[in-house]
């Protein structure tokens, strides 16, 4: 069941996932959205909605699939989310994938600054 979060809880996350976002910005990442509900067994859980630049999957050696694995676990490294009693878990989708799903608020794609 999802707790009430206090306000300066979800600032924390805020802060954290920004910080994340900036972390990562060199490794491709273009932006990363998330929310705070319950997963499928009505535990909480922080969903989040991961969008890289194209190239990530062009630079060569590693797989998507690796990647994806090492931007997952900084994201964990900064946020946190098991020190809030979340769940994580990604979604990660290319930059040129975003326009199939224009009007999905979860993935609303804004420049990682």
């Amino acid at each position: 069941m999802l707790r009430p979060y206090k306000q300066s809880e979800r600032d924390h996350i805020d802060r954290m996932v920004k910080a994340a976002m900036m972390a990562l910005k060199l490794a491709g990442l273009v932006y990363m959205n998330y929310e705070i509900t319950e997963d499928h067994s009505g535990e909480p859980c922080i969903n989040f909605y991961v969008t890289v630049e194209d190239s990530v999957i062009k630079r060569g050696k590693q797989s998507n699939f690796e990647i994806y694995q090492q931007m997952e676990k900084a994201v964990r490294a900064i946020v946190e989310p098991e020190e809030y009693g979340l769940q994580a878990y990604f979604s990660v989708r290319l930059k040129s994938e975003h326009a199939l799903y224009p009007n999905d608020r979860r993935w609303a794609l804004e420049e990682a600054s």
